[in-house]
């Protein structure tokens, strides 16, 4: 009788096990099976972004949430992440599964991240020919040894005391579409307060300046770090790709580090 109570305790014992472990089978599977999904889902999200990067910024990101809403997910602004320059993209989701053993080691729901990053370089394109004025900050005559990477500091044109050796900033008045090797009117711009913040700002580069008029010779974009204790705007001159399809190709002459046009090269990973 003994024998028998144990056997039937065995068999029992055996079952259980037996839908243990299944039990424990088919919470690894949908866990591995959401995941694969989520992978999925969040590669795809990314390669809808990247159709917009680097330039426009938030429709990358409405592109890259609203995939996500398509596909099931709650979508969040924190589940998109985006490079300052805009020329790369992740996109991160948490998501979780209900566990219906494997709580008995410690949660009832398994946790899992996935993520897919969007790389964004551009190829090729050339110097800008034209800008809006609205666009332009202010304007520098030309020097020799300009070239990307620089650090400088710029004084205000309008200033009494400025040294012949100095770069002054000039403000262009007209016209509303300034293209290379057209003619701009200037005005001396007595203060650089507007542009403390620490952004790019874009440049004109003149040359020929003969009284209140001057010739673009090219375009430039300068990194401010602000202005130090004298009033001076400080910052780079870097090399940046802009959205502006140039109409005319310029020599090399014209490339002060303003790009734009070329291909867009994308990477998902």
């Amino acid at each position: 009788m003994a024998s028998k109570n144990m056997r039937v305790s065995w068999l029992i014992g055996g079952v259980v096990g037996l839908f243990f472990l299944l039990g424990l089978f088919w919470d690894v599977w949908q866990s591995y099976s959401a995941r694969v999904s989520l992978e999925r889902d969040v590669k795809i999200a990314a390669e809808a972004g990247a159709k917009f990067l680097p330039y426009k910024l938030k429709d990358a990101r409405d592109a890259a949430l609203t995939v996500l809403k398509s596909r099931g997910l709650t979508p969040k602004p924190e589940y998109i992440s985006l490079s300052p320059d805009g020329k790369s993209m992740k996109v991160s989701v948490i998501s979780e599964v209900t566990a219906y053993v494997a709580w008995i080691f410690g949660s009832r729901s398994m946790k899992f991240e996935a993520s897919s990053t969007a790389e964004v370089s551009i190829k090729g394109g050339g110097p800008v020919d034209q800008l809006n004025l609205k666009d332009v900050s202010f304007a520098l005559k030309a020097y020799s040894d300009f070239k990307p990477g620089q650090n400088v500091i710029i004084w205000s044109s309008g200033d009494s005391d400025v040294p012949s050796y100095a770069i002054k900033a000039w403000k262009i008045t007209e016209p509303s579409i300034l293209k290379v090797n057209d003619k701009a009117s200037l005005s001396p711009m007595d203060s650089l307060m507007s542009f403390k913040e620490e952004k790019v700002y874009y440049v004109a580069m003149l040359e020929d300046i003969e009284g209140n008029r001057a010739k673009i010779k090219g375009f430039a974009a300068f990194k401010s770090t602000g202005l130090n204790a004298q009033a001076r705007l400080t910052g780079q001159f870097i090399r940046t790709h802009i959205e502006n399809k140039p109409k005319n190709m310029l020599p090399e002459i014209n490339d002060f580090g303003l790009v734009g046009g070329g291909a867009a090269e994308i990477k998902i990973h």
